[in-house]
């Protein structure tokens, strides 16, 4: 199964949850949310870094978000900017 396919299915799974699936009087996921994530997830571009790292950015509807991979394959900064404000993470390295 396809990176795609994969998605589509967890997305119907969402859709599909009952009313009151976490006991809380949570609702499923709507078609209008799940058509979005789909979007999102296939707006990513992977860019270079130059430490040997990589980057995956997302640009959207003026929001933009990034998450940068190091060269040993962490995590290690995820940046969110909207339009009127900016959050970032530093991921701590364990050791």
């Amino acid at each position: 199964m396809g990176l795609e396919e994969d998605i589509q299915k967890q997305l119907a799974h969402l859709m599909s949850l009952p009313k009151n699936w976490d006991s809380e009087d949570a609702v499923p996921t709507t078609k209008l949310a799940a058509d979005k994530a789909f979007e999102v997830l296939n707006k990513v571009f992977v860019v270079p870094l130059f430490s040997g790292g990589c980057q995956l950015e997302w640009h959207i509807d003026g929001n933009y978000v990034e998450i940068e991979i190091n060269q040993k394959g962490e995590i290690s900064h995820v940046l969110a900017m909207s339009k009127e404000k900016l959050e970032e993470w530093r991921m701590k390295r364990e050791r």
